[in-house]
This record gives structure tokens, sequence and C-alpha cells, in this order.
């Protein structure tokens, strides 16, 4: 255990860059439904036609009980050391766009604006439309929503129906670096607030073509995997607040590895499954099987599988495999500019992370997830502990705006800012644009439209 501690503990570098996790609902314009995996195959395909340096990527999907090479599933360029690439979360009809990181949020609104330029063009080629939102507006929850891929079909085998959320939620999530020392007030800070990003980036209300109950609907989709006992609660949401990094490491090796991988092919333990990662790490050998196939390995416990079990940890921010602090509960946005203003919170919360951590220290944890779910239902119009949340968003971002190092770095907080001052955050705007095109007494292929052309993602 001390071993695999320390070859982590060397990923933690001081840093100043950050990097984006985009997912995207993509529809078809003429149906408001997701796009079929031929669909998909096809505008991932005309990135690389309209832009030289991208490299199609052909993983193995099962398909009607057979591997299938047949369809691209994500476009790569490689630059500087990193990779970009597009590509689809877990479901054929959420698009990932992950980005290399970058040095300042100049460079990070450059790029996501370079890249959405021809992933745009890509999609009016065929057929696809990309929308502002975190989630898909029509597309019924549902397995036949998923990517073919072997670890999501396992996946889907472990967790049962308690999985079918994710089949439609799509999230903005931002990478930012952190050192030894910065690594768990950073965290701490990141889940701390998550109350407050949660109701100023609200985005998923409009499911299955009528208004949720909840303004941020993938704010419950990771917590009902936990209603059967399948993984362990603190592995969702908002864990209780870190004392140290050894703290950390402790309680995160407590918790059960799902999978691990070997060349390239994924391995589950079967009925040989350790009740926690530390006991993986204890044992000399075990027994796995290859994810799709009845072919068995004898395995050794190994940092790569550290990495795999950090992936399998979904709260609502979290330390990762590459050494960073992700910040993942916010989603999709319907603009560059709300995806930058993300950026922009996370980079300066890390930056004051020990201001922001004093102020949080005001809350009990309890207060912390109590909030969470009154944000998830009620966005702006709910409160912790004894203020509202406006007055806990007002403060997290002054305490941002401190942490940033200049006024034009700051300005990208502002379309935050816009949504305190107006009180309504991008769930409530959707809402009351779904009503008022509910009201004109459109055709269904009218309104479909019109709901797609209100909701298009805003590159520029």
């Amino acid at each position: 255990m001390d071993r695999i501690y320390k070859q982590y503990e060397a990923r933690l570098k001081p840093g100043r860059m950050t990097g984006y996790e985009v997912e995207m609902p993509l529809v078809m314009k003429k149906t408001g439904l997701q796009p079929k995996l031929e669909d998909v195959s096809s505008m991932l395909l005309a990135i690389q036609k309209i832009e030289n340096g991208w490299e199609p990527k052909f993983e193995p999907l099962i398909i009607n009980g057979r591997k299938s090479t047949e369809h691209c599933t994500s476009v790569v360029r490689k630059a500087d050391g990193f990779a970009d690439e597009v590509t689809t979360d877990m479901a054929i009809g959420i698009m990932e766009l992950v980005l290399g990181p970058e040095k300042d949020l100049y460079a990070n609104e450059e790029k996501l604006k370079r890249r959405f330029s021809v992933i745009m063009e890509a999609e009016e080629r065929t057929g696809i439309e990309a929308l502002g939102l975190g989630i898909q507006p029509f597309q019924r929850r549902g397995f036949d929503n998923v990517m073919p891929k072997s670890r999501y079909l396992y996946l889907l085998e472990y967790f049962g129906d308690d999985l079918i959320d994710m089949t439609v939620t799509a999230a903005a999530q931002v990478h930012v670096d952190v050192s030894r020392e910065s690594a768990v007030s950073t965290l701490n800070t990141m889940i701390g607030f998550s109350p407050a990003i949660i109701a100023l980036t609200a985005n998923s209300t409009i499911l299955e073509g009528s208004i949720d109950e909840r303004q941020e609907f993938r704010g419950t989709a990771w917590s009902i995997m936990t209603r059967n006992k399948i993984i362990e609660e603190e592995r969702v949401g908002t864990p209780t607040r870190f004392a140290s990094i050894e703290d950390w490491f402790v309680r995160i090796v407590g918790f059960k590895p799902i999978l691990i991988a070997r060349n390239n092919d994924y391995l589950h333990f079967g009925k040989n499954n350790p009740d926690s990662f530390s006991s993986f790490m204890s044992r000399e050998e075990t027994v796995v099987s290859t994810v799709g196939s009845d072919n068995q390995a004898i395995v050794n416990p190994r940092i790569e599988d550290f990495m795999i079990l950090l992936g399998s940890i979904w709260t609502d921010a979290r330390l990762t495999r590459y050494g960073t602090v992700e910040m993942r509960s916010p989603p999709c946005q319907p603009s560059v500019k709300d995806l930058m203003a993300i950026n922009a919170l996370v980079l300066g919360l890390r930056n004051n992370s020990y201001e922001a951590e004093d102020y949080l220290r005001r809350f009990f944890d309890s207060d912390i997830k109590k909030a969470r779910i009154d944000a998830i239902y009620n966005g702006l119009d709910s409160s912790i502990g004894d203020i509202s949340i406006k007055e806990f968003s007002d403060n997290m971002l002054k305490i941002a705006a401190r942490g940033l190092e200049s006024e034009e770095h700051r300005r990208y907080l502002q379309p935050m800012h816009n949504i305190l001052e107006e009180g309504m955050n991008h769930a409530v705007k959707s809402r009351k644009r779904f009503l008022e095109l509910k009201g004109m007494n459109l055709s269904g292929e009218e309104f479909l439209s019109a709901f797609i052309n209100a909701h298009r993602f805003d590159s520029s």
C-alpha cells in the first residue's frame, strides 16, 4: 500500500494549467433524438476531413454479441505532449470533447472556440445539432442509448437499472493542477462549494420531453447508484471533508474496486471481488476475468489499478489519475462564455483555496450535503445553513475573484454574476422557453425546431 501511495503522491506537482472535458448532447435536427452509432461515426470522420491532424480511432465495440471495429469511436489530435480528443461518453448521443491543459484562461478559451468551430461544421454536414444543455431533452432514458464499449457494457451488468439515469446526462468538467500541499485544500473547497456551483450552473431540467422537478438532473443520477448498496455512499456527491492527503488515500482504498485493465483489456473480479481496494493490494495474486470473454488471468496489484479506482469515484470533485483535482458538478453550459466562467471559478478557488476552506469551516458537512440536494431541486432559491444560496454563491465568487491574477481574468466570471443578478440560472430560463413554446400552439415539428434553435450551443 505504501508503494502505491508514494507513486501517486509523486504525480501531485505544482502547476498552473487547467484542462476541460466537455460533454454535450447531440440530437438529429429532424427528430430531436440522439444520433445513431453510424451518424456519430460519420460526424467524427467529418472532423478529420475538415481539419488536418486528427487521427481516427476504432475501439472495439460489442454489437450483437460480436466484436466490431467498423465504426469510428473517436478522433485524436496530438500536440505539445498532450492530446485533444472528440469521442462519446457513456451514451452514443453524448459527445465528449477532451482538451489538453493550457497555461492560462486565454489559451483555454481560444482552444475551446477553435475545436468547437470544427466540430460544429462536422455536425452541420451530418445533420446533427449540439445543444447547450446538460441533458438529452427528448431522448428516453434507456440502455439502448449506451455506446457498446466493453467497459460500459460491464458497468450495465454491474449496476443494473441504477445506471439508467446516466444514459442522458452531460457534464462540464475542469481539471486543475495541484501540489501535494494544495491537493486536499483544493479538493475540500470544490466539494464544499458544490451547492453554489450547482445552483449557478444548473441546466438539466427538460427530461423526456417534459419539465423535470429537478433543475439539475445529473446531481441525483450518481446517487441513485448507491441505493442498492452496490457502491459506497461516500463515493458520490459530497463526501466528508478530508483532513490530509494521507486521510484521503486511506478512505479511497477503502472503496471496492470494480474494474482493472491489462494490455488494453478490461478485467473484472467476478466472485473474487475484494471488499476494498486495500484488500486487493494486500493479496499477492488475484484471479480475474476479461470483460466480454471467458478468459482468465492472475494479476498482482499495480499503480494503474489505483488509477482506474479513481475513475470510478463520482464525487462532485475528485483527485484524478493525472494528479489534478477535477471539478465534476457542473452540467454542460449554453455557450463558450459560460464554460469559461466555470474554468475561471475553478482556477480562482484553487489559487485561493486556503481562504475558501477557512470560509467553509462555518458550515457543517451535513449543511453542505443538505444544501446540495436543495440546489439540485431549487437552484438559486435554495439555502445552506442559515443563509441563502445566493449569498453563499456571491461569497464564493468574491473568493474566486481574489484568486485570479488580473481584472481581465476576473471578467471571465461575469456570466455567473449575471445569473445571480437576474436570479435565474439556465434551467429556469430553459423552463420558461419550454412553456412559452408550448403556449404557442405549434405543431410537433415546429415546436421541436424552435426548441432546438433556442438551445443550440453558442461557440462564439
